[in-house]
């Protein structure tokens, strides 16, 4: 029953972050605006991920979020190198814009979180932690050299 539970809150939060069918595949993708080609977010991207993860703390900014905050709080909080310079925030920033993940506010140098935005990071974040995070880890382990045995 305790299992189940565990299973049920991990679940939860993707069944609340509801994206469309294929969306995953295209946030991979790369985006084409105006004769820019935008390369496509990749979850194992730590740099890019810890963008993303920032975001929800400013959800309750009214005006919008600028880069300068996103950084520091990106910093902060996933313990990023202080050499996470604000052109790489503004990179990663115009992958998130491509994908419609945030939105800039008109006339300022702000931007804010879309409702796409906060369910596609919860998803994203919830697959990176608890799926991908896992399975990088058992990659990364190592094997004895008589793990494949070609006698057969």
């Amino acid at each position: 029953s305790d299992i189940n539970q565990r299973y049920l809150d991990w679940l939860n939060p993707i069944f609340l972050s509801l994206v469309e069918d294929g969306a995953l595949e295209s946030l991979s993708e790369t985006t084409v605006v105006g004769m820019r080609r935008i390369p496509g977010i990749k979850i194992e991207n730590r740099r890019l991920m810890a963008v993303v993860q920032s975001l929800p703390h400013f959800c309750n900014v009214p005006a919008g979020f600028t880069t300068q905050s996103l950084r520091e709080q990106a910093v902060q909080t996933h313990l990023l190198q202080k050499e996470h310079t604000l052109s790489q925030v503004r990179y990663d920033l115009g992958k998130l814009r491509a994908k419609g993940l945030i939105e800039k506010v008109p006339g300022q140098h702000r931007y804010r979180l879309t409702c796409v935005g906060l369910n596609t990071r919860a998803l994203l974040t919830k697959l990176r932690s608890n799926f991908f995070g896992p399975l990088l880890s058992l990659t990364r382990q190592s094997r004895p050299d008589n793990t494949f045995d070609n006698t057969s």
